[in-house]
């Protein structure tokens, strides 16, 4: 991705769940996937609801199964992609 190109909801999902494979807590959350503090409650709502993520006892998101397969099928279709359709 270049660094003019906005990314969308699906890429922002997708770091979401690399950053929460092993836990993290809501904040580093923020700081790695480069979301207004907002944004960062809005998606992680958003996820946990959905299924990708789960909020352990020790406040931290980690992600499901579920979220890692879906994570799976998004780099699959990423891979096969035309740049010129991601960009």
């Amino acid at each position: 991705m270049s660094e003019n190109t906005r990314r969308n909801d699906l890429d922002i999902a997708a770091n979401i769940v690399r950053l929460a494979k092993d836990g993290i807590k809501k904040t580093h959350i923020q700081f790695g996937a480069n979301l207004s503090w907002s944004l960062t409650v809005r998606y992680l709502n958003k996820m946990v609801s959905g299924g990708l993520l789960v909020i352990e006892s020790d406040k931290q998101y980690y992600a499901t199964k579920e979220g890692k397969r879906w994570l799976g099928y998004y780099d699959r279709m990423m891979a096969v992609t035309p740049e010129e359709l991601v960009s």
